[in-house]
């Protein structure tokens, strides 16, 4: 017969679980909540890859702003969204949007008012209608011709096509 002190490290994480056991098992009534957080996971492994990266912002405000662009893409990327379009569309129309209809410009709530357009705004460039839009656009001054110069045409098409 072995007994523990109640503050032993044991009996303090038994007494933890059990203390916890209702959030520990919401999954089991509720389908929508995951079993693990693989998905959070992995957005922070995003964020210690690029740490390096993070050490050259210069500034505190610009170190806040890295941190809320990675949240909204990361935001995005969980939505099913392309980043650079949500980004873009965003920043041309956030600033005439009035200060009650702010709401419309989250992810999630973008997402639902563009549904229709969703599976278009998806188009990876490489492919066909990304390669035809590229194509089609006029090409900019000075641009120099390859996939980066095809990458935003088909974006700037994709922008126009989802505009509001």
């Amino acid at each position: 017969n072995h007994t523990m002190l109640p503050k032993h490290p044991i009996c303090l994480a038994i007494n933890y679980c059990l203390n916890q056991w209702k959030p520990l098992t919401v999954f089991t009534q509720d389908p929508a909540v995951r079993i693990d957080n693989n998905l959070a996971e992995q957005e922070m492994k995003r964020i210690a890859m690029g740490r390096k990266n993070y050490l050259f912002v210069a500034s505190e405000r610009g170190g806040h702003t890295a941190a809320v662009l990675a949240s909204m893409t990361s935001t995005c990327r969980r939505h099913g969204i392309d980043p650079q379009i949500y980004l873009m569309q965003l920043l041309a129309n956030l600033p005439s949007t009035p200060i009650t209809q702010v709401d419309q410009w989250l992810p999630d709530v973008w997402q639902r008012r563009h549904a229709a357009q969703s599976k278009e705004l998806a188009i990876k460039p490489g492919t066909e209608k990304a390669a035809d839009a590229a194509a089609t656009a006029p090409a900019t001054a000075g641009q120099q011709p390859g996939i980066y110069a095809h990458h935003i045409a088909a974006t700037q098409a994709k922008v126009a096509a989802a505009a509001p």
